[in-house]
């Protein structure tokens, strides 16, 4: 019987190759899914530059802080040396300014600062006895300030009826041009308009009919409502609803935590304002951002677990497809003391 003998078989490399390259497009493909399905680390497609302004509470100590979240490096930094009892800020239309509630030591009221973000340096608005004064919005031009005080007394079940709040209209050296019952202000992109939110829907004022009001009581203006509210009416108004305007003006955002969804519209024409539905996120968002390139919505969402807000976050949507990433994780912060103030 001739003995058994074995054949080797010459090395193929180009098999090789091909099988790696099979893995790798497999590889890509899979992670191509991931990111498709909205993979919660992926930053594909997500803007990678910029910032946040966002006020936070801290849990134990209570104390205000404002900081700026870095997409660049994930970083949230302090906005000032003294950085304690700053709260609700706002970046102006170019991003060089930015317009905060302050209450400096023995103060008892907060009063309306703006900040060169360049030089740090300080200028006060406002020297009033309003004690509670949050969310100032700047107009397109920085010619005008609209913020939102809490009136002495409103207590209790009013302090979620938006009607009961009042929004100050002033000027860049704090003279106070009119004064309505409402909250979350903004304004047209030609600064002619001021609108607020009302328990019913939006309302509309001219700013040119606004006249200097230094006694603090709500102009005689009625306003114009000008789109009926999205929300359920048998539900109890809530303060917590927010709206927020991209810096194009083209697409504005209406955020219903108490319904868990936020709106997203088109602006078909700001005169008299006219918007169009583009789709519903469903969550529970209580602040919003849109980027400067106008392609991103931040939203700063929180979850109900057992009645308490909880695992507080800042998530950005991509408005072309509303692809989601979770950004930033603030469950180390009170959930229901975070300010989102603006995105440059």
């Amino acid at each position: 019987m001739p003995p058994l003998t074995t054949t080797t078989q010459p090395a193929r490399p180009w098999r090789f190759k091909i099988l790696a390259l099979v893995g790798v497009l497999v590889l890509l493909a899979l992670g191509a899914f991931w990111y498709g399905a909205g993979g919660k680390d992926s930053l594909l497609g997500m803007p990678q530059t910029g910032g946040l302004l966002l006020t936070l509470q801290d849990k134990d100590t209570k104390n205000f802080t404002m900081r700026e979240y870095s997409f660049a490096t994930g970083a949230l930094e302090p906005l000032f040396a003294n950085n304690q009892n700053n709260l609700t800020g706002a970046f102006s239309a170019d991003g060089t300014q930015v317009a905060y509630m302050s209450r400096q030591t023995n103060d008892q009221a907060y009063q309306l600062y703006v900040m060169n973000t360049a030089t740090k340096a300080l200028t006060q608005v406002t020297n009033d006895a309003n004690r509670i004064k949050r969310e100032p919005v700047w107009s397109r031009s920085g010619a005008y300030i609209a913020y939102v005080v809490q009136p002495a007394g409103l207590q209790g079940a009013d302090l979620s009826n938006p009607d009961r709040w009042q929004t100050f209209l002033v000027d860049r050296v704090g003279k106070t041009l009119g004064v309505v019952g409402g909250l979350h202000p903004f304004f047209s992109p030609d600064d002619k308009t001021l609108f607020v939110l009302r328990a019913n829907g939006i309302y509309a004022f001219p700013v040119e009919q606004f006249t200097a009001n230094d006694a603090g009581v709500p102009d005689a203006l009625d306003g114009t409502l000008v789109v009926p509210t999205i929300t359920n009416p048998d539900l109890p108004a809530s303060r917590s609803a927010k709206v927020v305007v991209s810096p194009d003006h083209a697409k504005l955002a209406w955020l219903v935590p108490k319904e868990h969804f936020v709106r997203v519209f088109t602006v078909e024409n700001w005169s008299p304002l006219t918007l169009v539905k583009d789709a519903d996120i469903h969550t529970i968002a209580y602040g919003g951002a849109f980027s400067p390139d106008n392609q991103f919505l931040a939203l700063q969402q929180a979850q109900l677990v057992g009645g308490e807000l909880a695992n507080a976050k800042i998530a950005v949507y991509k408005l072309s497809d509303l692809r989601m990433n979770e950004v930033l994780d603030l469950s180390s912060y009170n959930p229901g003391f975070i300010w989102l103030g603006g995105w440059r």
